[in-house]
């Protein structure tokens, strides 16, 4: 089983998080066309989903360039990764 981190070096697990991980540092990414019929199991949205499980509000986009506000939990493709994230996205 290789962990998510060896796959993504950048991308390192929130200590006492079963499924939460950070970025140290940027890296490319980009928002996954087609999923927004995907739902969480629970209902709601993707931003609550991910407001959720990190304990915070969502501010910004998490793309580096853009400064605009979060509206939405977009499913997001790390490069290296093997499977969407969901980050705060404009």
């Amino acid at each position: 089983n290789i962990k998510v981190e060896e796959m993504v070096p950048d991308l390192v697990p929130v200590p006492g998080r079963d499924d939460v991980y950070r970025l140290v540092r940027d890296t490319i990414a980009w928002n996954i066309d087609g999923s927004v019929d995907a739902k969480p199991r629970f209902g709601g949205s993707w931003i609550r989903f991910w407001e959720m499980k990190i304990g915070k509000n969502a501010r910004r986009c998490s793309f580096v360039k853009c400064k605009a506000w979060a509206e939405d939990g977009g499913h997001v493709w790390i490069a290296g990764g093997n499977g969407a994230y969901i980050d705060p996205i404009c």
